[in-house]
């Protein structure tokens, strides 16, 4: 019988606790015939979960499609068909609807669009062949418009597509030489978006440029970050506009370096007047604290280069996320690992492909680009990824991931808090090393990182600016006689569902009377408080 204890670890320095209560409990039948899972969040509409089957001979590949309400009832369920020509480019969520994209692998200009509506209980697709052949990164969704980029002839590409009316219009600006395209980002006000890609400016350094566009693609307004002499922009991302201010933050370098120095936080105010800040990774608190005996030495060589402006840098790179923006504030986050070379262009990449276009985790995006996953458990990567991805990329067969780390934000780009904790590394059975990533999640002013690992949900308060996991609580079967008897530690996963909820999610071998391998979804609630055991 599993024993419903919560367990605290409480580091040195550590004062913040948090309640977790279990929701509930999916299940549905693994086979060898499910090939892949894809988990959604709808966040307070509920959730969507694809559950792809292949075999061979299909010319077309089934998909169930399983939508929950806000407690994880299941409430509908429908299959989809697609042709076993296409795979996956991108996913969007849209309040309770769903929008997914594929291309064709062999006419890369023919794209299909899937739009899943569990309110009135249907599946519309649309197929175009008004595009050119691009390699896309990024699918956003805004009214009835669909936003495609990516790069063509190794620019940025970026157009608009009414789904109903079959028209497509290129985005100007964005066309240009020697750029990267760094975020597409759906506003709150669900009628405008944000583009924003890098720039060499005069002295030949990187900075990046922002354009707003509204769901018809014209112009809403547009600026280039005015970095100083000696400062280059890696990656950022950018908030949504409020009250004519908007905030862009991300990752820098000073001098000529390409390896990262610290974050950059730039503030646009009503009258366009822009101010930036910079701070090295050693002027914050915790973000250094995940490098073992070199910490302290790590700390006082950035802040001793910060005081003489001298050049410093860090073997590190970032997975940043989209700003979390609740009740006036932003959460700039991501997850941060060890580098041994300029590859922010590929990291970046594989950013989009994890968070925005697959919703793979980074062991399982690395597996499907090496073909080296098991294929009872795995899409083949003619269908979620495409192949030729890996010889684009040069892609990195390992990421050493140290820490996640979270800034508090206020839209004036004042810093309000900052937090981070340190991400768990696993050897599997062929002595590889794993990491298990989770998310982010902001309820009643406090912020969390959650992570699924070890038939355990974990979750940690890093808004008070400590780090380390501080509570774990074991998953929940449907029936308290069951036990885990192996889990398939490459399969599971978590996301942020909605208000203070997480969904975890994987593969499990079960045991009662008979075994049986499911694959399994729970919810949890995290909030701030006592530490209790038991159900909610």
């Amino acid at each position: 019988m599993r024993s419903l204890i919560l367990v605290v670890f409480l580091a040195l320095g550590i004062s913040a606790q948090a309640q977790v209560n279990h929701i509930g409990r999916f299940e549905t039948a693994h086979t060898n015939n499910n090939k892949n899972y894809l988990l959604i969040s709808n966040e307070e509409y509920g959730a969507t979960l694809f559950m792809l089957k292949f075999k061979e001979t299909d010319r077309k590949y089934p998909i169930d499609v399983q939508f929950f309400d806000s407690e994880l009832n299941p409430v509908w369920q429908e299959t989809m068909n697609v042709p076993n020509t296409y795979f996956q480019r991108g996913y969007f969520p849209k309040g309770a609807h769903t929008y997914l994209l594929f291309q064709n692998r062999a006419k890369e200009h023919l794209l299909r669009f899937y739009k899943v509506d569990p309110i009135k209980k249907e599946i519309k697709e649309w197929e175009t062949n008004k595009f050119i052949d691009f390699n896309i990164t990024q699918f956003k969704v805004l009214q009835n418009t669909a936003v495609v980029a990516g790069y063509y002839r190794e620019r940025p590409a970026v157009f608009t597509y009414d789904m109903e009316s079959d028209e497509i219009r290129p985005i100007g600006d964005v066309f240009q030489n020697n750029s990267e395209l760094l975020e597409i980002k759906v506003n709150r006000d669900s009628l405008t978006f944000n583009v924003l890609t890098t720039q060499l400016n005069n002295r030949k350094e990187r900075t990046a440029v922002v354009n707003t566009f509204d769901y018809k693609g014209n112009v809403v307004r547009g600026y280039g970050l005015k970095m100083p002499e000696g400062h280059q922009v890696l990656n950022a991302v950018s908030s949504s506009i409020k009250d004519r201010e908007q905030v862009v933050a991300g990752v820098y370098s000073n001098k000529a370096n390409m390896a990262p120095t610290g974050i950059f936080i730039n503030h646009v105010n009503s009258t366009a007047q822009q101010s930036i800040q910079f701070m090295n990774f050693g002027e914050f608190d915790t973000f250094l604290d995940h490098w073992g005996d070199n910490s302290e030495k790590l700390k006082a060589q950035a802040r001793k280069a910060s005081r003489s402006d001298k050049s410093w840098k860090l073997n590190v790179d970032g997975l940043l996320r989209p700003f979390i923006e609740t009740d006036g504030k932003l959460v700039f986050s991501g997850e941060f690992f060890q580098t041994f070379g300029p590859n922010a262009l590929n990291f970046q990449r594989l950013n989009f492909w994890q968070r925005e276009m697959t919703g793979l985790t980074d062991q399982q995006v690395l597996e499907q680009l090496l073909w080296q996953g098991p294929f009872d458990s795995f899409i083949q990567p003619s269908i979620f990824m495409d192949p030729r991805d890996l010889a684009r990329l040069n892609f990195p067969k390992e990421i050493n991931y140290s820490h996640s780390f979270a800034l508090g934000i206020d839209y004036k780009g004042n810093v309000l808090w900052e937090g981070s904790t340190e991400i768990d590394e696993v050897i599997d059975t062929k002595g590889e090393p794993t990491h298990h990533l989770g998310d982010f999640l902001i309820t009643d002013n406090k912020a969390y990182y959650g992570y699924y690992q070890d038939e355990f949900f974990k979750t940690k308060v890093i808004s008070d600016g400590s780090a380390g996991v501080d509570v774990s609580y074991p998953i929940d079967l449907l029936n308290e006689d069951e036990e885990i008897v192996w889990e398939r530690d490459y399969t599971t996963g978590l996301i942020r569902w909605h208000k203070d909820k997480f969904l975890a999610y994987g593969i499990q071998h079960v045991k009662d009377d008979k075994k049986r391998i499911v694959y399994f979804i729970n919810a949890v609630s995290v909030e701030p408080g006592l530490i209790s055991a038991g159900k909610n």
